[in-house]
């Protein structure tokens, strides 16, 4: 089953059309190529609006993880302090942008910083190292549950949309923790084998082999988990 929900990853082109085009040929850094301004992870299209979501993550560290939190008894307060900073980076490279490439320098927003604005607080997906995540992710994990329930609840068996989100939002909490602590582990794997490795060759081998069982590991777990009989898939 699926949510059939309307969306764009690595959203290209957004924010061009409020972008000074016409230095980039002859500025060498851009080769012909479109400033883009902005590239939000996502953009999801909602029934009532559109909404643009970045996804980040953290490591172990006092920065996201400070002594402070310990002492309170605080627990996964590295996803909420690093989502918590994610709007505003969007909103301080709109300023830059505006600044420095469209010449804006008068008070308020500028053309970039006027379009952003438009789709409202950018979304922050913080997911940490041991798959705990940010309330944005998990206000959106259960808004995919909802709409996939909504739209499919007779495809998945349930009696109810009701019962078919109680079916569905486990899963889908499943299928992104487990992809999250995965990745987290692959990301210290392969950053242990490029410092240890110290040459070239060794670390382009390490990166392929890395990538490889990355992709087979992904696929087979959609086979088993998201591909089976009233599977979903988002």
């Amino acid at each position: 089953m699926r949510s059939t929900l309307s969306h764009t990853c690595e959203v290209y082109g957004l924010f061009a059309s409020c972008m000074d085009q016409q230095g980039a040929d002859a500025n060498a850094s851009f080769n012909g190529r479109k400033r883009q301004g902005l590239v939000p992870d996502f953009l999801i299209r909602w029934t009532d609006k559109d909404q643009l979501l970045e996804l980040k993550t953290f490591h172990q560290s006092k920065l996201h993880f400070p002594d402070c939190d310990l002492k309170n008894g605080e627990r996964c307060t590295g996803a909420k302090r690093r989502a918590s900073h994610i709007h505003k980076e969007y909103v301080n490279k709109a300023k830059k942008a505006d600044r420095e490439i469209n010449g804006h320098t008068t008070e308020g927003p500028g053309p970039l910083g006027k379009l952003l604005a438009m789709f409202g607080t950018v979304q922050g997906l913080a997911i940490g190292p041991r798959g705990e995540a940010s309330a944005d992710f998990h206000k959106l994990i259960e808004k995919i549950g909802e709409v996939g329930a909504e739209r499919g609840w007779r495809k998945t068996g349930a009696r109810s949309v009701a019962e078919a989100k109680a079916l569905i939002t486990p899963r889908l909490y499943r299928a992104i923790g487990i992809n999250a602590v995965r990745a987290a582990a692959h990301l210290v794997r392969d950053n242990l084998g490029l410092s240890l490795l110290g040459n070239a060759e060794g670390v382009q081998t390490c990166l392929n082999n890395s990538h490889f069982f990355t992709r087979s590991h992904r696929q087979e777990y959609y086979d088993t988990f998201c591909n089976a009989p009233n599977g979903f898939v988002s």
